[in-house]
């Protein structure tokens, strides 16, 4: 997100209250009409991020959203963690397409937050649950900058939201999905170090908690994210060291924050230790394995095009359909120059450490969160393997914070001076004046992100599967239910996944997801499995149903004797 912290220089303080005549600020007219004035700016800032969520969210929960496919599995694992068989790994890997067994990402923090709403909701709970997470991580994040900042770096971090929805409107449109929703978290994690870089040390616990819930969403945001709570709690105590304002407490607080981390990591580290080869062991083995890799020049060239004029934050991500669709995404992000996006990686580097020299800890922080952001973000893409470059077509958005920090740092540490000499000519309430009229800025930017992503929610990007497969699953499941099962019920498609069968795989996990939450026992085939838990794997007495579409309008149900030999691209007997 963008964000300027300067450690408190925004803030409205004694020494720019005596720039005013003392008759002027003792007035209570004045002085209240400026408070309800700041107060109405603050309450702005703070709800402007949810207004895309919450409107996105509204809309396709009127039109009758379901967990489809992936969503589906997410549904499902949130579901079992109120059982007795919590899930203990993350979201099904990419690498487990290839892989001899099953990888997983590493945690399921996601599923444990959105367990609630799911058990309370099973159809629609995984979409507002997350959409509920979502805006307290925008929240959280503007709330913490105004404290360390004022009101310019809490603007700044609202405005960094709203155009992230606005420019990137996937992630909007399916939020539960882990990629996605693990982007708020790393973008809050970051925001929320870059003010515990300035002393305000208790941030940190709650950064550790958001650093790993992305981690554990999504293994792109993993070392980002760790460095990140890293400098910023080194950082922080630093400040609190120099400025004697409690080195004890801020120790305190990375005392509780690393015990918060294990607490968060305790579901993959009991399945690693009870497992003869636990996940964790799998998921860095298969690190090693596909190949080709493509190299961290790719990261660098989607660095220089997130932060480089025009920067790529700043209009639509290409759309991932159409004619030529994959080429130029590409082109649009991951073709720019290796060596202009290390510069920016440096200059950010250099603007941070001088920020540190001169006592600006809030700069500071975001100088060198950013940098080391960008530059792990970076080799991490570089560590995909050639043969899974298709993940980049949703990874992208990780690029969108990272080059709106960078950008932050370079115009706050050009501008500083300019900063400094504007606040020593101004009074306070021209000061807070500026911050109301900036404030303003952010409804036409939030018209804007609605003006987008509502019309979007008509679309098959809202739902994967498509509108058509989501009202087709309450009946399809209602018909099922209807019929005597007593072992189960093992719920297949009737058509491969490609070509064309991705609505009806979408529906067949939905509807078993379905069954599954009415208390029925349901199953899917072997390939779907693995994504849902061990108890998604069909009892050897199970019913067989098969989901098979009727031409254009709909599917159709058939019991048969015994499952089919289902693979990812064809269906044979």
């Amino acid at each position: 997100m963008i964000v300027e912290v300067t450690g408190g220089e925004c803030t409205v303080g004694p020494a720019m209250a005596r720039n005013e005549p003392a008759a002027r600020d003792s007035r209570p007219g004045p002085v209240l009409a400026s408070r309800i004035a700041r107060a109405a700016a603050h309450a702005l800032v703070l709800l402007a991020p949810a207004v895309p969520i919450a409107g996105v969210a509204g809309e396709e929960l009127g039109r009758g959203w379901t967990p489809m496919s992936d969503d589906a599995a997410l549904a499902w694992r949130s579901f079992d963690v109120l059982s007795a068989h919590p899930p203990l790994v993350g979201a099904f890997n990419e690498a487990s397409v290839s892989a001899a067994r099953p990888v997983f990402d590493l945690g399921p923090l996601q599923y444990f937050l959105l367990a609630v709403p799911v058990r309370l909701d099973p159809v629609g709970g995984l979409l507002w649950g997350a959409a509920v997470l979502a805006v307290l991580i925008a929240a959280v994040a503007v709330e913490a900058s105004w404290r360390a900042g004022g009101a310019l770096p809490a603007l700044s971090v609202s405005a960094g939201f709203v155009v992230l929805a606005a420019t990137q409107p996937r992630v909007v449109l399916n939020l539960p999905w882990n990629p996605n929703f693990g982007l708020y978290a790393f973008a809050g994690t970051v925001v929320l170090c870059i003010v515990v870089a300035t002393g305000r040390t208790g941030f940190w616990p709650l950064a550790v908690l958001e650093g790993s819930l992305a981690a554990q969403c999504h293994l792109v945001y993993a070392l980002g994210a760790l460095a990140s709570v890293a400098i910023g709690l080194g950082l922080g105590l630093l400040a609190r060291h120099r400025g004697r304002a409690g080195l004890r407490r801020g120790l305190l607080h990375g005392v509780l924050g690393a015990g918060l981390g294990v607490v968060s990591l305790l579901p993959p580290i009991i399945q690693q230790l009870g497992s003869p080869r636990g996940n964790l062991s799998l998921l860095v083995a298969d690190l090693g394995r596909h190949g080709a890799r493509l190299g961290i020049g790719v990261g660098l060239e989607a660095v220089s095009r997130s932060a480089l004029w025009p920067p790529a934050w700043a209009h639509r991500a290409p759309p991932v359909s159409g004619a030529g669709w994959y080429e130029h995404f590409l082109h649009a992000l991951f073709t720019g120059s290796p060596a202009a996006g290390l510069a920016v990686v440096l200059a950010s580097l250099a603007v941070g450490l001088g920020a540190l020299f001169t006592g600006r800890a809030g700069l500071g922080g975001l100088g060198i969160c950013s940098a080391a952001a960008a530059l792990l973000l970076a080799w991490t893409t570089g560590s995909i393997a050639v043969s899974q470059m298709g993940v980049l077509t949703y990874l992208d958005a990780a690029y969108w914070p990272v080059g709106m920090m960078l950008d932050a740092t370079l115009l706050a540490g050009a501008g500083t001076a300019v900063a400094a000499y504007l606040r020593s000519r101004q009074g306070t309430r021209a000061h807070i004046r500026a911050h109301q009229a900036l404030a303003l800025g952010l409804v036409p930017l939030v018209a804007w992100s609605l003006s987008v992503d509502l019309p979007m929610t008509a679309s098959s990007a809202a739902v994967i599967g498509g509108w058509r497969a989501a009202r087709a699953t309450g009946g399809l499941a209602s018909a099922i239910e209807r019929r005597p099962a007593p072992h189960g019920v093992l719920v297949e498609p009737g058509v491969g996944l490609l070509p064309g069968g991705l609505d009806t795989w979408a529906l067949v996990e939905a509807v078993a997801f379905r069954l599954e939450a009415d208390g029925h026992e349901a199953a899917l085939p072997r390939p779907m499995a693995p994504e849902f838990g061990p108890d998604a794997t069909a009892p050897a007495r199970a019913g067989v149903v098969l989901v098979d579409p009727a031409g254009r309008h709909g599917w159709r149900l058939a019991w048969v004797a015994r499952p089919r030999r289902v693979t990812l691209f064809g269906v044979s007997p």
